[in-house]
């Protein structure tokens, strides 16, 4: 029997409704907001957890809420296993903003609709207490 020879395409990730559902309320919530907030890290641990990027997100300290790569990534600052990780973080992050551009109600249920940016200032953020 022959042997496959062509080269597998790469695929585009997929992500669970929760993972996607997480990463859109939680980079609706302002930066001023996120630091002190131990509501708002524990939402981004799971979220790490859910993507499977746990270990990268406690080596690195980069997340997928990060809206630049820092500095010592093009720097060449750290090891190279360190800036590969932030390098898969940071590819992660431009996926899911691109899953979530295209998130759109398709008869599935639970799936919520897209947030426009009027939206995003009427959305209550994590960690405010408002239901």
């Amino acid at each position: 029997m022959p042997a496959k020879t062509r080269v597998a395409k790469l695929r585009r990730p997929e992500f669970s409704d929760e993972a996607l559902a997480l990463f859109r309320q939680l980079e609706g919530v302002p930066e001023r907001m996120r630091r002190d907030n131990d509501e708002f890290k524990a939402q981004d641990r799971r979220l790490h957890k859910l993507l499977g990027l746990w270990g990268p997100r406690l080596c690195t300290q980069v997340s997928v809420l990060d809206r630049e790569e820092p500095s010592w990534v093009s720097s060449g600052r750290r090891p190279p296993e360190a800036i590969a990780e932030a390098r898969q973080v940071h590819a992660v992050r431009l996926a899911l903003l691109e899953a979530a551009a295209a998130y759109t109600i398709s008869g599935s249920p639970g799936r919520p609709a897209p947030v426009s940016p009027e939206e995003h200032e009427e959305t209550a953020p994590v960690g405010t207490g408002a239901a």
